[in-house]
């Protein structure tokens, strides 16, 4: 992953303290999540979605009335973003919560 990536890279993870530097034999950076980070990365990544909700709430306020079709396709969107958000993050954190207990008894 590059230093300069601006896509939710795992430097931004040392405040969750879920990553950590490896040592590396030149300059290039490598990380791996700790054990039991995934969890908090994927629940944080789901949680980026409500910049989704935000961009689609601005979109729905510009379109016209007349742009009907483009007005169903952004209001699904800000609906899946919600979704995804709400619902699907904390139903999916449960079950993943669960399956991972399940996983790691004797």
């Amino acid at each position: 992953m590059s230093k300069d990536s601006d896509v939710g890279s795992l430097e931004d993870l040392p405040s969750l303290r879920k990553e950590e530097r490896l040592p590396s034999p030149n300059r290039q950076h490598l990380y791996q999540v700790t054990p039991g980070g995934f969890t908090s990365v994927l629940g944080t990544q789901l949680s980026r979605m409500r910049l989704g909700i935000e961009a689609a709430e601005f979109g729905l306020s510009v379109l016209g009335a007349n742009r009907a079709e483009q007005w169903e396709r952004v209001e699904d969107f800000r609906d899946f973003c919600e979704f995804c958000t709400h619902t699907y993050r904390d139903e999916l954190m449960r079950m993943w919560t669960d399956y991972r207990a399940r996983r790691r008894q004797p």
